[in-house]
């Protein structure tokens, strides 16, 4: 009879892990990386296109190279456009293939049901693991886990017969894996630890078959043995593809290493050593979960560094004391210790110093010592059995509630970023509390959150450039470019800071230092699109048309749709209609650029120029330009736009003549120009004219 039971194991972890992460369905984008990856990404957003599919193979884009996750995100949007819980739910599913793969591949592997079934429902289960499934910006890890145990998968059937293009297979779902994300680099040393146990291909590999597991008849599966050397030269192709992507990743993520190069190597190491520690301990209890765990500086308490060096040591020594009976203890164990490699803080990228999303991997080692930990029972032993079973279940369904519970704190950035500021308060977790307020216009909570913020790390770029677009947004220019000095103190290669010192010099009028910053911003992130064309509107302000020009067409190239962004931020600073946006010079700058760098000619966006010259009360120029605008419309047939633009005309003409009027009922000799008398009285022109207004 056929033995049904992997199956309904397989049935059975895609129900529980279903509804362990059911409240993604209403978990939005959040704002810590979502932005960058997907929801204001204009190369993913606009979906599977040839040129954002040459994008993901040629970018270092957000000090990442992981072709395949960008192509995996652009698909998404290509068939689901920008709706959060589509992406989530495909999040979830990769997270439910890699449960069930991992289970049949240890089932392969081991031969055995229930201890593999354990350690796939933890792997699904487990809270530490909702970052990775619930977090859209970690599509990388699903995706590269998928393909870590389907190479886990192909080697076991390599392993049983050998041929090369089984081996070949391998190579291909690492290189895939790799493409993902360079996490797996340490997958070839996993796979010398599956050739000790439960492979048996080693010489020195247990012989042990545990016979009250395989007493019912099932076969202990085969594996083809090896001489040691003939084990590693298997592995040297795939090492050398690691050292290619690891290389890679360097090359990338070099400009993302900064904010820890002033970290010591001592700092670096006793950080390692307490997060070795301290994922252990959230494992066991998972209940002080939170996004972003921040380092402590350069100085390290030796307290808790001494505590968890001597709980690794002595963990360390019951795994080799016993690893000859329970040989799954060492290779979780090892496993646990090297997969955390990469990213346990040797090489520190940014200011974090732990986080939750880099357990995926390693925590399946831990799942499996536990797991073999537990001694087989023998069939007439039903009391123990019963009692084995109960307690997994508990211990499962108690992961299922709290993985649950974790899910919902991403259901949106407020309660995503109160969940740190309560559990793990930090500089970087008050900044993003404070940016969510800033979002919803509650000036005064985003404002006390960014101080909070900047008092508990005085060198928060983050904070201290917030701080100065508050200032800046509402007109105090020299008080923003105070912050924003300061920031450039710390950071004087950074093109977000470069950036804003750029904007506040425009507002100031000082456009050559605007034209400095803005050029130093493009040679530092010279994919941004926002930097190009902040250069070409300062040049067209400073007389030189060909290097504007030069500028907008890589401005467009990059970005074109990215000008629709940029005449609707204009909208908000002259308008008025959020409190943190309200200050109509830098309305005028962008508005220019909107005008200036489209090609051809918008109505909309000279409308906004229009608009942006009336608020900053020049009501001659906003007349030429709500002509202009009317004109294109017309040209163009854009008869819903065309009324509003002739009401805007005639409010504009009738503000001209009021300022007319204003100055010839001045006392003293005051002159008007008869340009400016003329402008305000003639009629619309019938068709657009070439001269953008200035």
């Amino acid at each position: 009879m056929e033995n049904r039971l992997p199956l309904r194991i397989c049935l059975g972890l895609v129900l529980a892990v279903m509804l362990a992460y059911l409240p993604v369905i209403q978990c939005d984008f959040v704002n810590f990386d979502d932005p960058t990856y997907v929801s204001n990404n204009p190369h993913v957003s606009t979906g599977l296109t040839r040129a954002n599919i040459v994008w993901a193979w040629t970018s270092f884009y957000a000090a990442n190279w992981h072709p395949l996750t960008w192509m995996s995100h652009q698909l998404d949007c290509q068939l689901f456009g920008l709706r959060a819980r589509q992406h989530h739910i495909v999040n979830v599913i990769w997270h439910i293939a890699s449960t069930v793969g991992l289970f049949l591949v240890l089932r392969r592997m081991t031969g055995e049901d229930w201890r593999p079934a354990l350690v796939a429902a933890l792997f699904g289960l487990h809270p530490l693991h909702v970052e990775s499934a619930a977090w859209v910006s970690e599509r990388k890890d699903v995706l590269s886990t998928f393909f870590a145990i389907l190479t886990l998968g192909l080697y076991a059937l390599y392993a049983a017969r050998p041929s090369l293009e089984r081996y070949l297979t391998v190579v291909a779902a690492f290189v895939v894996g790799l493409l993902c994300k360079p996490m797996l680099v340490t997958w070839p040393f996993v796979l010398l630890l599956m050739d000790y146990w439960p492979l048996r291909r080693c010489p020195w590999s247990p012989s042990v078959v545990d016979p009250a597991v395989h007493a019912a008849g099932s076969p202990v599966p085969r594996f083809a043995p090896a001489e040691w050397w003939r084990l590693v030269l298997e592995k040297l192709p795939l090492l050398l593809l690691s050292l290619a992507s690891a290389t890679v990743t360097v090359l990338a993520q070099k400009r993302a290493m900064r904010p820890g190069e002033h970290l010591s190597v001592g700092f670096r190491v006793g950080n390692a050593v307490v997060s070795y520690a301290t994922y252990l301990r959230k494992t066991v209890w998972p209940m002080d979960l939170a996004v972003f765990y921040q380092h402590q500086g350069r100085l390290l308490p030796v307290k808790p560094v001494l505590v968890s060096a001597a709980v690794l040591l002595l963990l360390s020594l019951v795994v080799f004391l016993g690893f000859r009976k329970r040989p799954a203890l060492l290779v979780g164990w090892l496993w646990y210790l090297g997969t955390l490699v990469p990213v346990i803080g040797l090489v520190q990228v940014g200011l974090q110093s732990m986080a939750d999303r880099y357990t995926y991997i390693p925590l399946i080692g831990i799942f499996m010592a536990l797991a073999w930990s537990i001694p087989a029972l023998p069939e007439v032993a039903l009391g123990l059995r019963l009692a084995t079973g109960l307690a997994a279940s508990a211990l499962l369904l108690a992961c299922l509630a709290l993985t649950f519970r974790q899910t919902t704190f991403w259901r949106e950035d407020e309660i995503l970023w109160y969940r740190v500021v309560d559990v793990a308060d930090s500089s970087i977790g008050r900044c993003y509390y404070g940016l969510f307020f800033y979002n919803a216009d509650m000036l005064d909570e985003a404002e006390k959150q960014f101080a909070i913020g900047l008092r508990m790390y005085p060198e928060s770029l983050f904070a201290l450039t917030m701080l100065g677009d508050f200032r800046l947004d509402r007109g105090k220019i020299e008080e923003a470019l105070a912050y924003y000095r300061k920031a450039e103190a710390i950071a004087p290669n950074n093109a977000g800071v470069r950036s804003r010192l750029g904007r506040a010099f425009v507002c100031l009028g000082r456009n050559e230092e605007a034209r400095q910053e803005f050029e130093a911003a493009c040679q530092e992130e010279s994919e941004k699109a926002f930097n190009i064309y902040n250069l070409g509107a300062v040049l067209d302000r400073l007389g030189d048309r060909s290097g504007a020009e030069e500028a907008y067409r890589e401005g467009r190239r990059l970005d074109p749709e990215f000008l629709d962004k940029i005449r609707e931020s204009a909208e908000l600073y002259c308008g008025g209609k959020v409190r943190r946006k309200n200050y109509p010079p830098f309305a005028l700058f962008l508005a220019e650029q909107a005008c200036n760098a489209s090609d051809p000619p918008r109505a909309d966006r000279i409308q906004t120029l229009a608009r942006a010259l009336a608020v900053n009360l020049r009501p001659f120029a906003a007349l030429a330009a709500a002509r202009r605008a009317s004109a294109v419309a017309e040209t163009n047939g854009q008869t819903d736009l065309l009324a509003e633009l002739r009401e805007q005309v005639r409010s504009y003409k009738s503000l001209a003549c009021r300022r007319i009027a204003l100055v010839l009922s001045a006392p003293g000799d005051t002159a008007l120009p008869g340009c400016l008398v003329s402008l305000a009285v003639l009629p619309s022109p019938r068709s657009g004219a070439s001269n953008r207004p200035r």
